[in-house]
């Protein structure tokens, strides 16, 4: 028996320690679009697939979600985030969610906090609406990092708030059709507290010239 410390009745076994171990919580893996059915393909439409993981991250609380390198997952409705959530790409160079019918994002309506999306490339249709559409409920203490969001449709933004608290926009490139009559980012706060929030090194612009 290996023992851990100096012996004598304060000895604790490799054993025990092991145990103890196995009592702390342990962190369940990101949950991936794959494992849903959604084939990625850049063509089929993912929507049941896409549906069913957001749905699961909002059962698990605190859930991670990630979509992996090489795939391309098509939707056509809205998907809901809910508290908690750390959506997570595999970088902002490559597109891995494409909308062309509807909003790419909602958030679950009453308060929604310790949202975390990072390293992710979204792109929305001219089709399509806005890329997160954060209005129906509170958003507070979120985080938006290292993101590539291309939005084709002139007429809607690529974050869209209204009472948007205590939360950060950054390190991100926001790329925007032509003849633009929304904001890329339009924030319309009902409680006064837009000013809570944080943008910093983003870069925003239309095609052909920056706005």
């Amino acid at each position: 028996t290996v023992q851990i410390g100096q012996g004598g009745t304060g000895a604790t076994t490799a054993g025990t320690a092991l145990a103890a171990l196995g009592a702390l919580p342990v962190r369940e893996a990101p949950l991936n679009p794959l494992t849903f059915g959604a084939l990625g393909n850049g063509t089929t439409l993912d929507d049941t697939a896409m549906q069913a993981m957001f749905t699961a991250l909002a059962t698990v609380g605190n859930g991670h979600a990630y979509f992996p390198p090489g795939y391309l997952f098509r939707t056509s409705a809205p998907l809901v985030i809910p508290s908690g959530a750390r959506i997570e790409g595999s970088g902002a160079g490559s597109i891995s969610v494409y909308n062309t019918a509807s909003d790419v994002f909602h958030c679950a309506s009453g308060t929604i906090y310790n949202v975390h999306v990072h390293d992710l490339g979204v792109r929305c249709g001219a089709g399509g609406g806005h890329i997160f559409n954060l209005t129906a409920g509170t958003f507070a203490a979120g985080e938006f990092d290292h993101l590539f969001l291309q939005q084709d449709n002139a007429a809607k933004s690529s974050l869209l708030t209204s009472t948007f608290l205590d939360s950060s926009f950054s390190s991100s490139f926001l790329y925007g059709a032509n003849n633009r009559s929304t904001p890329l980012i339009y924030g319309v706060s009902i409680t006064g507290n837009l000013n809570d929030n944080r943008f910093r090194d983003l870069r925003i612009t239309d095609q052909g010239s920056p706005t």
